[in-house]
């Protein structure tokens, strides 16, 4: 018998959320990225590989919650809030780094 958790319905609408966070995400770093290649510092083309993998972690993550079984769900709902904490914190350290 399946483990008492969230819905069918609570996931997916998490999944969503989670999509339209990582959309978020994108735009940001796309804008980043951009003004990283237009410049020649070598320290932010550095934090912009460092963004670049953390985003992978997140969206890899992100689409874990896609694919997820009920039993599997608390730990890829884990995975992905950790890993967009990591992206989050990632975000800032640069944000001050490069200003």
């Amino acid at each position: 018998m399946a483990e008492a958790g969230a819905s069918s319905a609570d996931r997916a609408t998490y999944a969503q959320k989670a999509r339209a966070e990582l959309q978020e995400w994108r735009v940001k770093l796309d804008r980043f990225g951009e003004s990283a290649k237009a410049g020649s510092n070598e320290a932010r083309k550095s934090a912009s590989e460092d963004l670049n993998k953390a985003w992978t972690k997140a969206r890899d993550a992100s689409a874990r919650l896609g694919t997820a079984a009920a039993a599997d769900w608390e730990s890829a709902k884990a995975s992905f809030k950790k890993a967009t904490d990591e992206l989050a914190a990632m975000w800032a350290k640069v944000r001050a780094e490069v200003k």
